[in-house]
This record gives structure tokens, C-alpha cells and sequence, in this order.
């Protein structure tokens, strides 16, 4: 697999852990629930102006004649009716794009799509759709619709629209840049070509400049080296998964077949498998388990002595079926422990055992066992008779054993769940 792609997924899937993730959602996931496109919505506009338009190439000027040519009341109905406006529901990208845990959302849609799902979802955000909104909200977690919203007639659709859009959002503007300086931004169902992106990437980049992180964008489609690059250099990271299923098979990532037969376009369907991919993905899954969960706990081992139930947010997700925390042990329902315990069963098991994990490391992991309580992990025996006094001999500092008694299995999930 791509390693910067897979650098790429790591990043995303941390942020989301993290609540460092800003999504924001392009028209490309309305279209899945049947709202027409931007280039739907400009062609219907066409077939109610003169012939003469029909052959116009700027968008905003289309709209812009259409406007000026209808009262403020047939504009904005008209616009609604293409638009489906309340005839259509939210889809599962919409559900899956909540199951990332945005700390905010921005959406250039005027639907109410995301809304639906945030309410189906039992979800927390405040909606912000004009400016006087933004000091009045009450949770942490907002949508902001960045052009206006049906509901209250303010969409950003014509070409003054656009060029006055500092005068008339300019807080959610600001509000919109600085998510740009200290999140991770991806963008999702916009199309390369998409007018909305090329301006609000140009319009951040301008007021930020050399502030400004990179941003990602999710895509089904091939893009070669050189496409790569010419966005790069738009502070623009392709996250290009052009075949989903690979991805969920070699990493086990658990897909909602339902889900997916809900959709009528494989391009639809393949976005909402990336946004599962993001949600579980763990580029350590290929590697020995015990190796992971020596890497994970090292980077602990300063902190914390006894893990208790937060062990579980050290296994990679795809490792743990099932998760059961008691006085003598941990059952995850994993095969590689059963495997792992007939390995060790005969001499040549035993010496790539040993050879893939050298004392100090087998060490370190029964030691943590032995503070956690980890006798037995499934039916495989980690701490018996004949290798409980070596474990207790092998501590540096005793110290460690006395203060397992004392901090009686302090509960650290949230700390925790940030590895994953």
C-alpha cells in the first residue's frame, strides 16, 4: 500500500480521536440523497434565460443573470424547487461523517441534510446559519453553513453574492479561517473541479498565508504524480482511495454491508466505505500484536503503572472482537493468542519467539500484565508459576509493584482512548 497514503489515514484517524478534525462537507454528499449538482442547478438556471446564454462558461454569472432578471421571491423558490429542498433525507455519508466525532463541521450546502442526521444520530451541535448566530451557541461542536441556508432565504448562489460575502458573513468568515491554523480540515464530496473549493481554498490561503495547515482532501478518483504535486502545492493532501475494499480487507475494517446497498452510485458507496476506513484505521494492524502493544505502552510507561479497563484502547480496534475485563484476566475473543499458545508449544516456535522479541521487551510486557492483573488472556496462560518470580525480580524499581496495590486499578479511558 501508497505509505504516504497510508500517512495520510493515520492523520485523519488521530485527529478524529483527538477532536482535532474539521470536516467539511461539499455538494457531492447531498447528491447521494438526490439533490442535484452545481452543475445541475447552473443548467437548470440556463433553460429559463435566453439561448444566448446557453454557451456561458462563468457559473456565477448564469446565476447572476437568472437573479437579476426574477423577483427575490421567484429566484429564491426556484433555486429551492431544483434543489429538492425538503423532499429529500439525509444518507449514511451524512451518519458516517457524524461517527468521525468533527469538532466542527462546514458545509457550503443549503439543505438540511446534515441536520436530519445529527438529530437521527442523537448528536450535539448548534446550527450556525448567519452571523448573529455565532454568539449565542451552547455546545462546542457546531455546523457551520458557511452560504446561507434555505431556511432563512440568506444563500451565497450569484456572482454579487460571492463578491460581497466579506461584507455579509464576516464572522463566520473569521470564524471559518482560524479552524484552518490548529485543525486537521478534510473535505469531503468535492470534486477537483469544484468552483466552491477553488474559492475557498484560494480566499483561506490569502487571509493565513503561510498559517494555514494543510488540508485533505477524500477522493475515489486516480490522480497521477503530477496531479499530486500540482495540488500539494495548494497545501491541498490528495487522500485518493480508489479501491475501498482493499483497504477494509487488509487493515479489517468493518463495513455495514446494509449501508452500502443503500446506495445507487458505486462513487457514493465509496466515499461512505473511506469515511469507515478513517473511522477504524490503524496502519499498525499488520504488525505482530505484542509488538504493537510494546510500541504503545512504552510511550505510557513514564505515566501510568496500572492501565486496568483502559488496557483495551492499546490493542489496535480490529485486534479485540470482544472485550471482558475480570479479576483473573482479559478475554478479547483474538486468534492470535491461540495461535501464539500452540507456537509456543514446540522448540522452533519458541526460538522465533525469541528472536522476535528480545528480554527486554518480554520483560517489559509480562511486567505490565503483572501490575494489570493479566494472569490469563483468553485461554493463554501470560503469568504462571514458573515465571511469576522472574517477573517480580525483573522490576527495576519496586516501587512500581507496592503503588499497584495502592492506586486500585485507576480508570484512565479518556487519556486512553487518544491511541486510538
Amino acid at each position: 500500500m501508497n505509505s504516504i497514503l497510508t500517512t495520510h489515514l493515520q492523520r485523519l484517524h488521530d485527529a478524529s480521536n483527538q477532536g482535532k478534525l474539521v470536516v467539511f462537507i461539499g455538494a457531492g454528499v447531498s447528491a447521494n440523497s438526490g439533490v442535484p449538482t452545481w452543475n445541475d442547478l447552473i443548467n437548470a438556471l440556463k433553460k429559463d434565460l435566453p439561448q444566448s446564454i446557453n454557451n456561458e462558461t462563468d457559473d456565477l454569472k448564469v446565476a447572476q443573470i437568472f437573479k437579476d432578471t426574477r423577483d427575490s421571491k421567484e429566484y429564491f423558490e426556484t433555486i429551492r424547487s431544483v434543489l429538492k429542498d425538503g423532499k429529500v433525507s439525509y444518507n449514511p455519508i451524512h451518519s458516517a461523517i457524524l461517527q468521525l466525532n468533527p469538532s466542527q463541521i462546514i458545509t457550503t450546502n443549503y439543505d438540511n441534510l446534515i441536520e436530519q442526521a445529527i438529530q437521527a444520530n442523537y448528536k450535539q451541535y448548534d446550527i450556525i446559519r448567519q452571523d448573529s448566530d455565532l454568539p449565542y451557541y451552547r455546545y462546542p461542536n457546531k455546523v457551520i453553513k458557511m452560504h446561507g441556508d434555505f431556511s432563512i432565504g440568506n444563500i451565497v448562489l450569484s456572482e454579487d453574492d460571492y463578491y460581497n460575502y466579506t461584507r455579509k458573513f464576516p464572522l463566520i468568515r473569521s470564524f471559518v479561517s482560524s479552524l484552518f491554523t490548529t485543525n486537521v480540515v478534510l473535505f469531503v464530496g468535492f470534486s477537483f473541479d469544484d468552483l466552491n473549493l477553488k474559492i475557498i481554498l484560494n480566499e483561506i490561503k490569502t487571509i493565513l498565508d503561510k498559517n494555514m495547515q494543510r488540508v485533505y482532501l477524500l477522493t475515489d478518483d486516480n490522480v497521477d504524480k503530477e496531479m499530486h504535486e500540482y495540488y500539494e502545492n495548494k497545501g491541498i493532501n490528495v487522500v485518493s482511495i480508489t479501491n475501498p475494499d482493499n483497504y477494509i480487507i487488509d487493515y479489517g475494517i468493518e463495513i455495514n454491508q446494509i449501508e452500502v446497498d443503500k446506495f445507487r452510485q458505486v462513487k457514493g458507496a465509496n466515499l461512505y466505505k473511506q469515511l469507515q476506513i478513517i473511522k477504524s484505521f490503524d496502519k499498525d494492524y499488520k504488525e505482530d500484536l505484542l509488538k504493537v502493544l510494546y510500541k504503545r505502552l512504552r510511550k505510557s510507561e513514564t505515566e501510568l503503572n496500572v492501565l486496568g479497563d483502559g488496557l483495551q484502547y492499546f490493542f489496535p480496534k480490529q485486534s479485540i472482537k470482544y472485550w471482558n475485563y475480570y479479576s483473573y484476566g482479559i478475554q478479547i475473543e483474538s486468534s492470535y493468542f491461540v495461535e501464539l499458545e500452540k507456537k509456543l508449544k514446540t522448540y522452533s516456535g519458541k526460538r522465533q519467539f525469541v528472536s522476535l522479541f528480545p528480554k527486554r521487551e518480554r520483560d517489559f510486557l509480562l511486567q505490565e500484565a503483572y501490575v494489570n492483573q493479566i494472569q490469563r488472556i483468553d485461554s493463554f496462560d501470560v503469568i504462571t508459576t514458573n515465571n511469576v518470580g522472574k517477573i517480580q525480580r525483573s522490576f527495576d524499581d519496586k516501587l512500581i509493584v507496592d503503588s499497584f496495590y495502592e492506586l486500585n486499578f485507576v480508570k484512565l479511558y479518556e487519556d486512553m482512548k487518544l491511541l486510538r
